[in-house]
């Protein structure tokens, strides 16, 4: 396998997998750490936490997102 070829399916990994770091979160919205980790606080998205780990759910994320589209 390539390099090339080996990136591209650890991207494709990123893009499908059922539960994002906050800092896929963040960068996926293209919005700060800081207001990330404060929807996560507040509960205005969805998280779930193993031990000290913050993981947002794909599915959380896109229904916040359709609740934020008037």
């Amino acid at each position: 396998m390539s390099q090339e070829s080996a990136k591209c399916k650890k991207e494709d990994e990123k893009i499908y997998s059922i539960l994002l770091t906050p800092k896929e979160t963040w960068k996926t919205l293209k919005i700060s750490r800081s207001t990330c980790y404060h929807l996560i606080r507040t509960g205005e998205i969805k998280s779930v936490r193993f031990g000290r780990a913050i993981r947002i759910p794909r599915v959380a994320l896109i229904e916040w997102l359709e609740s934020k589209i008037e």
